[in-house]
């Protein structure tokens, strides 16, 4: 995956526009930052465009998780899609990328794939965490600001 302003281009050569293909919606972090989840238009929301981005929002809260796995996720100058490893696909995560955001408001962005599992929650090394619900599997968005961006725990 590859960026050019707030464009990016996928593995299989599909160019995204995250202003005109994703619906973002503004939900809080744990310390009560403001972060993005963004739902790509095309990728199975089955045409429920930004109510269903507002649904994720309402999820903010990370509530009690089950199993929570160790990552070492750093923003990368690249965004081709990452190997995750065993443990991270056992709780439904395939691929993930990290690298900085174009946007004006964010400066990173954290995209993944599931395959399972309808909610996650992601540690960054500031100790923040980030809740994205995810109700069908395949590509997801989210884009932040820390100090400390590396994810360091998914759950």
């Amino acid at each position: 995956m590859s960026s050019t302003a707030e464009a990016i281009t996928t593995n299989d050569g599909e160019t995204i526009d995250l202003n005109e293909d994703v619906v973002w919606t503004t939900a809080k972090s744990r310390n009560g930052v403001s972060f993005e989840i963004g739902t790509l238009k095309s990728a199975g929301a089955g045409g429920r465009g930004s109510s269903y981005a507002e649904l994720q929002s309402e999820a903010a809260e990370p509530g009690s998780v089950e199993i929570i796995v160790g990552v070492d996720w750093y923003v990368t100058k690249d965004d081709n899609w990452k190997d995750v490893s065993q443990e991270v696909k056992n709780i439904g995560i395939s691929r993930y990328y990290l690298t900085n955001s174009l946007h004006p408001l964010f400066e990173y962005v954290l995209g993944f794939t599931n395959t399972k599992g309808w909610g996650f929650v992601f540690g960054d090394r500031g100790g923040d965490l980030y809740t994205c619900t995810t109700d069908f599997n395949g590509d997801h968005l989210f884009r932040y600001n820390s100090l400390k961006p590396t994810i360091r725990s998914v759950a």
